[in-house]
């Protein structure tokens, strides 16, 4: 028997380019519309048509160079180095600063814990190393805690502004710890942790401050200069080491692009791997993977270099806009709106309304915004994410029209969810979104799959997910 024998036919055969790009069109087909104007999540949309134009122009052409070897695509050190420059200007990166483009924020945020692990071994840190941060704080610094051998340790976040409080990060700082994390801004709620009475804290204990700008950053540089009054939460405090800046959501470029950034290059220099040690050419690395598309860096450097600071400025004073209009929609709608926004994503609830329901409704009418089940058991309502754009300036009425008819067929709040756990058991609950999970996406196992979450301990709805994602990804032709 060969190995092509256990194939269907076309997937021995092969297939006309016709037929590929149909079946990419059919498949497609329930996909959501990235560029529609009623994405709330997963895009961010200047609606300016040169920005896509420039960023896919700059993706083919360097689609086929890899990020491997510059000594043989020596143009990729000039993409590189100027749009570094422009993003630390940016963070007022000091002089001498260094940094590397990456594949996303959790590779930032991987290399970034890499540099705080070894800063801290090698002023004689021993054992486990912790990283701190805020409940807010992203899930790439837990997995970069898994991936490197720490621990990563959340603190509680202020009840009212559900950041971090200074106080709390203190009490949690010790001699292993490695790094600490401030978020400019969180995902759940968009808001701005106090940097710098963080990294005041952090500075009388000798920790690393690393500031998550993935999210923020790109809209909070601007928002100064458009009268907003931002305090400061980059490299002009000095106990921040290292930033991570993501250029695929607020700099408007394809993914996956990111930055991170390091105060000096002796701060940085352990995440640059070399390895001379085989009889191949010296292999380096700036980042976690070897082989990768210039495609990413040159379609950010493209959009960057089009948009310049004050294009830039433009499109953060427009998704500052839409959001404080949106604010306002949903809380004259009776919604309350969770913690202090600051940039360009905001999240809110409602103690009247089934916001699992209400965004069903959303998505019925053709609007995409993400749902955040939140978790009963660490004190977090469910609520709507949204992930604003300068696009979204021209469809806010729209939105909230939409928001007011959703919340009007809503059902009153319910978990009937609570049912299935004292009937089943977690086991069975394993069991049952396994079974569910072999239906595919569809409204209802969502639903029940964010019930869940909401209602069970963090370690349990992790399981849950986990096996959910074993049986959905399940290979199959």
């Amino acid at each position: 028997m060969g190995h092509g024998d256990r194939l269907p036919r076309e997937w021995r055969e092969g297939a006309s380019v016709e037929t590929v790009l149909e079946r990419l069109a059919s498949l497609s087909k329930g996909d959501a519309d990235p560029w529609s104007g009623r994405m709330f999540t997963h895009t961010y949309d200047t609606g300016l048509p040169e920005v896509l134009r420039v960023g896919w122009e700059a993706f083919k052409l360097y689609r086929d160079k890899t990020m491997l070897d510059f000594t043989v695509y020596p143009s990729l050190l000039d993409l590189e180095r100027e749009l570094v420059g422009f993003v630390g200007a940016l963070m007022n990166a000091p002089e001498g600063f260094s940094g590397a483009f990456t594949y996303g924020g959790t590779e930032s945020i991987i290399v970034s814990a890499l540099a705080a692990r070894e800063h801290w071994r090698r002023r004689g840190g021993r054992g486990r190393g912790r990283i701190v941060l805020p409940a807010t704080g992203h899930p790439a610094f837990d997995k970069a805690a898994y991936l490197l051998g720490l621990e990563a340790v959340r603190v509680p976040v202020d009840p009212e502004t559900l950041t971090a409080d200074p106080a709390v990060v203190s009490e949690a700082l010790g001699p292993d710890t490695v790094m600490v994390v401030a978020s400019a801004v969180d995902y759940p709620f968009g808001g701005l942790d106090p940097v710098a009475e963080i990294g005041e804290e952090a500075e009388a204990r000798d920790v690393w401050l690393h500031v998550d700008a993935c999210l923020g950053g790109m809209v909070l540089a601007f928002a100064s200069d458009l009268g907003e009054d931002v305090p400061p939460f980059d490299f002009r405090v000095e106990a921040v080491k290292s930033m991570s800046v993501d250029m695929h959501k607020y700099g408007y470029s394809p993914k996956g692009a990111s930055l991170a950034l390091f105060r000096s290059p002796e701060l940085r220099a352990p995440t640059v791997f070399v390895d001379a040690n085989w009889p191949g050419y010296p292999l380096v690395n700036e980042a976690i993977l070897s082989t990768r598309s210039a495609a990413p860096l040159a379609a950010a450097w493209a959009v960057a270099r089009l948009l310049g600071y004050e294009g830039y400025k433009r499109a953060a004073g427009a998704v500052l806009e839409a959001r404080r209009a949106i604010e306002r929609g949903v809380e004259e709608l009776g919604f309350r709106v969770l913690g202090r926004p600051r940039a360009g994503v905001m999240a809110f609830t409602s103690d009247e309304v089934d916001i699992f329901d209400a965004a069903s409704r959303l998505a019925r009418a053709g609007w995409v915004v993400q749902l955040q089940p939140g978790n009963r058991r660490l004190g977090y309502p469910p609520s709507i994410h949204l992930t604003v754009s300068p696009v979204h300036a021209r469809v806010v009425d729209e939105f909230l029209e939409a928001l007011e008819e959703a919340a009007r067929g809503a059902q009153p709040p319910r978990f009937e969810a609570e049912q299935l756990i004292e009937s089943l058991g977690f086991e069975g609950l394993l069991g049952l979104a396994a079974e569910a999970s072999s239906g595919g996406l569809d409204e209802s196992m969502l639903r029940l799959v964010d019930e869940l979450i909401h209602l069970l301990e963090p370690a349990q709805a992790e399981e849950l997910i986990r096996q959910a994602v074993l049986r959905l990804f399940q290979p199959r032709l």
